[in-house]
């Protein structure tokens, strides 16, 4: 009987390091399991609980290398439902540089009261608010009370903001969006609870809105079109840049599964997975140079990757410009979900060694 090669699905995204426990969106795809190839198995350090070390080995060296590199996470599973593995590879397109943390502490100190409430798109923003508490903890002798409701995109901002580590006289009141896969979501959820708070119907909401330099216009095009009274104050928090590793993550991951594939020469994934337009825009140069991305204006081929997305915004990108249809699209941003869509799309069509 031939056997089935493990299906190789890379999320272009910061992995969780291993130092801070598992990460959910490889987890998500069922048991750890020994993986089919030695090779991998080194050159992360991580792959299973029990991986044994490798015997043989042509880049040693290299791989040795790439047992420090924390950004590269590489883990092998089987679901319960399914006589699969598959192979979960993580790692960075972007980099991000907080900025302006300290006009974020003074304005909360000086202005608090003002604010309704606070608006976290990504688990980037929540990194900069967590910095701005320690900021006004560290400056003010009597802390502020400063007990909002927070809104936050999908379960993985809401999580990360959760775990912060936040005195209890600024921390949220209630936090809003765990359901939310947009900005778009997320508006008519601050319009919802616009209705409810303010008391006199000629009033404003007024929200601060921490955002990156790469900013989606979805969350103020919908509160406009809502006619919510909502008046967003943003405040630039961090900037994104490509990750400088992003190319050589690339290459480690072509010649770890050439070693699962037999082929001569590198090889692809059997998923790529998009986590962000910005993040699409920056991996797609390196991807094309790899053949993991047709060239513009040439059809995809059954050699080519499936693409996944993490929700409607970043699928509505893969159409615009790499002018094809999502094999597989995350009915909500969290881990299951992305998960089930790929399943789900790669059930009737699982490769053979």
């Amino acid at each position: 009987m031939t056997e089935r090669k493990p299906v190789s699905v890379l999320l272009l995204r910061e992995p969780v390091s291993v130092s801070l426990g598992t990460d959910a969106y490889h987890d998500a795809f069922g048991e750890f399991c020994l993986p089919s190839f030695e090779l991998s198995a080194l050159a992360t350090g991580v792959t299973t609980p029990e991986g044994e070390p490798i015997s043989q080995a042509t880049d040693i060296d290299f791989a040795k290398h790439m047992i420090q590199d924390v950004a590269y996470l590489m883990t092998h599973h089987k679901p319960k439902e399914y006589a699969q593995e598959y192979c979960i590879v993580s790692f960075p397109v972007l980099s991000h540089t907080l900025d302006n943390i300290s006009d974020v502490a003074q304005k909360i100190i000086k202005y608090g009261e003002s604010y309704d409430g606070v608006v976290l798109t990504s688990q980037r923003a929540v990194q900069a608010w967590t910095e701005a508490v320690k900021h006004i903890s560290m400056k003010c002798k009597d802390v502020p009370r400063f007990q909002v409701p927070f809104y936050t995109v999908g379960p993985a901002t809401m999580k990360a903001l959760q775990d912060a580590q936040i005195p209890s006289l600024l921390a949220p009141e209630g936090i809003v969006g765990e359901d939310a896969g947009t900005g778009s979501d997320l508006a008519h959820r601050i319009a919802e609870g616009m209705q409810k708070t303010l008391p006199r119907s000629g009033d404003t909401y007024k929200l601060l809105y921490l955002v990156g330099d790469k900013l989606s216009s979805g969350l103020q095009d919908t509160l406009t079109t809502l006619h919510a009274r909502v008046e967003l104050d943003k405040m630039r928090v961090y900037t994104t840049t490509k990750d400088d590793r992003f190319a050589a993550h690339c290459r480690v991951l072509s010649k770890e599964l050439q070693h699962c594939s037999g082929k001569v020469h590198g090889s692809a994934p059997d998923w790529l997975v998009f986590f962000s337009p910005s993040g699409g825009d920056y991996a797609l140069p390196d991807l094309r140079a790899y053949g993991w991305i047709p060239a513009p204006g040439t059809p995809a081929l059954p050699t080519h990757p499936k693409i996944g997305c993490i929700g409607p915004t970043t699928a509505a990108w893969v159409r615009e410009r790499l002018g094809m249809e999502p094999d597989a699209v995350a009915a909500q941003p969290s881990p299951a979900a992305l998960r089930d869509a790929i399943l789900d799309a790669t059930a009737d069509t699982i490769p053979l060694a």
